[in-house]
């Protein structure tokens, strides 16, 4: 399970909402978070931005690296 997913489940947050938050397809998203696809720059910042704004103390390292 990669570190999205895995703040994706402890917060109750859908791919559905996080692909609406960086506008894509759900479809896309996945493979983005199970890594057939890489994130762009934006996307990466959109998603932190959601994610600091539940937890203050969560960091870009904490989403997107291992």
């Amino acid at each position: 399970m990669t570190k999205i997913t895995e703040l994706r489940k402890k917060y109750n947050v859908t791919q559905e909402q996080i692909a609406k938050v960086i506008g894509i397809s759900r479809v896309n998203y996945n493979m983005k978070e199970n890594g057939k696809r890489a994130f762009k720059q934006k996307e990466m910042m959109k998603i932190y931005q959601y994610f600091n704004k539940k937890d203050k103390r969560i960091n870009m390292q904490d989403i997107f690296l291992a």
